[in-house]
């Protein structure tokens, strides 16, 4: 067991240079400009406010591979969205087996006839053919904002409340997924109503007993999903995976440690996986542990309510936050702020918690977009508001735009669009807003194919324009202002008002995102903001460890760090505040070196078996060290 590092001799050998200069930032360094060669597609809709958006580019070059340095589209001053079906990125899965779907009637007839190639940047739109170029509505975002208005009806929310739970109303249950129907069947909050009492008698029962009964089959199969618990039953019988909730993916040593007790009492059964969301699953629980695991989170201070099936997911920040010297905001604020209104800081939130389908969402904050916002149902990207009509320098009020809609899956991908939304950098106000996108969506999204009940359908249902006002119509004020709003200033010091509209050239509301930033690597030494001190960035292989690496782990961050363990959605480990003069010793430690030649020989955990018959089986065990850089 231990970390591997292709370069650790060389970093003993050669001093930690613990200081921030060009050479650690790719603006200054000239590098970070877009490969237009890695963006291929024909036909073009305009989805953009020019103020910021981002270049879609489907599965190519999409998502940035681990912790290596890659190249990832940044915004551009017009949004292109290509359509046409693309080749998948290096590592993309798909499970079902099939290509990437992409929605061709979007397509202009006169691109498909025409045959345009975009390759990359704003000026693809304005030298496009006008007939590439959709019709746009006033006040809309181009593209999505121009469907036809929907009638009344199709605004009536299809849930309302009763006795504490929000159900889908009479009129709406005809063509329901099975999945809907188990939620009209019972309420899967209800299994923590009166303290956890229907968990606890479900606990008792023998799996036997549970397959007996239907509603405790749904239960144990469906329900616990509300729970964070996912049966295995068809892989792992009377088994269990238990997904929490950790905002901006951060743990402490403690809490760390109490995952490493639960999963070592299950022999090889007990892993951890870190996940695509910054997240931990232990697997191998059983049934009658479950009230004991769920009262020890609780005392260690880790939510799991919420967790899964038709939920908000775990919300994602930068893995650097708070101490990265280049980050743009400090996103874990916003991050628990997010959750405590999904979660009801922690103790559920029966208010949204029957959404149509899973819903993602991400703060962004700093310009190497670590977050994977593309693929989120809501982005909060940063965003500078003009607070005077003059001028263009890096004055005003810090705030984030909402982009909405993304998401990947096996059957579709689409990336996140501008919403025309901005809202003030308070953690009360990004809540107040991930909140309103959620009611609506929990109120009009579809509940009848499972296949089409994402978030972005339901905005290509109504159409932008319709979703943004459905969702400012749920703000606290009712209002939400736009990133293309007329700004109102006073002049001249004589109470006259004039006003600025916002154009191409003079948005009331730009980016803070870099486009031509080329992602770093978190991987290996790097300074922090703070003055002597360095983070560590840990590849984990597959994202899975075993029990003793992570009390390794939780060691390592107590004894060198402060005692954080943060996770990024590349599946991997970074260790924080580790002062400059006990790198050295850190990296001296059993766990970070050797690993290497003992999976090679076939010598680690699993007696002769070789390490690529390990690996397959997703048993490796370890976690390699990153390159210096």
């Amino acid at each position: 067991m231990g970390f591997h590092s292709a370069t650790l001799a060389a970093a003993r050998a050669t001093p930690v240079a613990i200081r921030a200069d060009s050479s650690s930032n790719p603006k200054a360094s000239g590098q970070g400009r877009l490969d237009s060669n890695r963006i291929r597609g024909k036909g073009v809709v305009s989805h953009g406010v020019p103020s910021s958006s981002s270049l879609s580019t489907k599965r190519s070059s999409l998502l940035p591979l681990r912790g290596d340095s890659a190249r990832v589209p940044r915004p551009a001053a017009l949004r292109l969205r290509v359509v046409a079906e693309s080749a998948p990125a290096e590592g993309a899965g798909n499970p079902a087996g099939g290509g990437s779907k992409h929605p061709r009637d979007v397509i202009p007839a006169a691109a498909k006839a025409d045959g345009v190639s975009i390759v990359a940047g704003a000026t693809a739109v304005a030298e496009a053919p006008a007939a590439l170029q959709p019709p746009t509505v006033a006040g809309s975002v181009p593209g999505v904002g121009a469907a036809a208005a929907p009638d009344a009806v199709r605004l009536v929310p299809r849930v309302e409340e009763r006795e504490g739970y929000w159900v889908l109303k009479e009129e709406f249950r005809t063509s329901l997924n099975p999945a809907e129907k188990i939620k009209i069947a019972k309420d899967p909050m209800t299994l923590l109503a009166e303290g956890g009492k229907a968990l606890r008698e479900l606990a008792l029962k023998t799996m036997q007993e549970v397959d007996a009964s239907k509603e405790a089959k749904d239960d144990i199969d469906s329900r616990f999903k509300w729970l964070g618990l996912f049966h295995r039953r068809k892989q792992q019988y009377g088994r269990f995976m238990m997904r929490l909730r950790l905002p901006n993916g951060i743990t402490t040593s403690e809490q760390t440690r109490f995952l490493a007790d639960v999963i070592s009492r299950y022999g090889d059964e007990g892993v951890a996986d870190i996940t695509t969301r910054q997240n931990w699953q232990i697997r191998g629980v059983t049934l009658q542990d479950t009230p004991d695991i769920i009262e020890g989170l609780k005392k260690v201070n880790l939510r799991f309510i919420q967790s899964g099936m038709d939920n908000a997911r775990n919300v994602v920040g930068n893995p650097l936050a708070g101490i990265d010297p280049l980050e743009i905001i400090d996103t874990r604020p916003f991050c628990q702020a997010i959750d405590d209104v999904i979660t009801g800081n922690g103790d559920g939130n029966t208010a949204l918690s029957n959404l149509p389908r899973k819903w993602n969402a991400s703060v962004v904050g700093s310009h190497d977009l670590f977050e994977h916002p593309h693929i989120n149902d809501l982005a909060f990207m940063p965003a500078l508001r003009r607070t005077s009509g003059g001028g263009s320098g890096e004055e005003g009020e810090l705030g984030f735009e909402m982009h909405v809609g993304g998401f990947f899956s096996s059957k579709r991908c689409e990336e996140a669009i501008p919403m025309d939304a901005w809202v003030p950098a308070q953690p009360a106000d990004v809540a107040a807003a991930s909140r309103a996108v959620l009611e609506a969506f929990r109120d009009l999204g579809s509940r009848s194919n499972r296949q089409k009940t994402r978030m972005m359908y339901l905005i290509e249902d109504l159409g932008m324009e319709v979703f943004r006002a459905e969702v400012e119509k749920r703000m606290p004020n009712g209002h939400l202002p736009r990133v293309s709003s007329t700004l109102h200033h006073s002049s001249n010091g004589n109470g006259s008002t004039t006003s600025t509209t916002a154009t191409p050239a003079n948005p009331i509301t730009h980016s803070l995102i870099d486009p031509s930033w080329t992602r770093r690597s978190y991987l290996g030494v790097h300074p922090q903001k703070q003055p002597g001190l360095v983070f560590v960035g840990l590849h984990v292989p597959v994202g899975r460890v075993h029990p003793s690496t992570l009390y390794e782990l939780a060691r390592l961050a107590e004894e060198y760090g402060s005692g954080e363990v943060r996770l990024t959605v590349e599946q991997n480990v970074i260790i924080p505040n580790v002062p400059v003069g006990r790198v050295g010793e850190l990296l001296k430690e059993p766990l970070l070196e050797g690993a290497q030649g003992r999976w090679r020989r076939g010598e680690g955990k699993g007696g002769g078996e070789g390490w690529r018959q390990r690996r397959r089986r997703g048993r490796l065990e370890g976690v390699e060290f990153g390159g210096m850089s």
